[in-house]
């Protein structure tokens, strides 16, 4: 996980993660975006006290 400036706002990026589990990612609550034609990966800041513990589990 990593700090990014996306958009002019800091986000929660998860890095190495595997793609073949997006679907779990998101239903924990992330969402992607496809910025220069790669699929990123961001928690939410506004959610991130129970998104992080839920992909922690």
């Amino acid at each position: 996980m990593k700090r990014s400036l996306v958009g002019g706002e800091q986000r929660l990026e998860l890095t190495g993660f595997s793609p073949d589990r997006l679907d779990w990612y998101k239903g924990k609550g992330c969402f992607t975006e496809i910025i220069r034609y790669r699929t990123r990966l961001f928690v939410p800041v506004s959610a991130a006290s129970s998104v992080l513990p839920a992909l922690a589990a």
